[in-house]
């Protein structure tokens, strides 16, 4: 039920390229340094979560990974999905995960549309 990778890398490069971008125009550091924190925890969740239930442990809740996600570290999960095949065919956990990067796309399509209105404004 995950998207093909081609499609999943695109869509996910417009966020991290906006924050790269602020990065580089205007030395606004905190978004990209959120992102790759965010991720690498994630990504490291990801891993255990995994392991766990390789081993039948105790696993780690939806609701957590999902608000790790949305609090910046869905490229985190995006590459535990890839890399560690995790959460990547379950349709219902693919849809809250991609609302997430969808919601991240909004709030930089926000930001962008509101920097762009405020350089022109007459």
């Amino acid at each position: 039920m995950s998207l093909p990778r081609p499609l999943a890398k695109l869509l996910a490069l417009p966020p991290l390229l906006a924050a790269s971008s602020f990065a580089l125009t205007d030395s606004l550091f905190w978004p990209v340094l959120l992102y790759l924190a965010m991720s690498v925890l994630t990504f490291a969740v990801y891993g255990w979560d995994k392991r766990q239930a390789v081993h039948h442990g105790r696993r780690t809740p939806e609701k957590l990974l999902h608000w790790l996600e949305l609090l910046g570290g869905w490229p985190g999960g995006l590459l535990g999905q890839y890399w560690l095949h995790h959460k990547s065919s379950k349709g219902s956990y693919q849809l809250m995960f991609w609302l997430i990067v969808l919601a991240h796309w909004l709030a930089w399509g926000c930001w962008i549309a509101w920097r762009w209105h405020v350089a022109h404004a007459v």
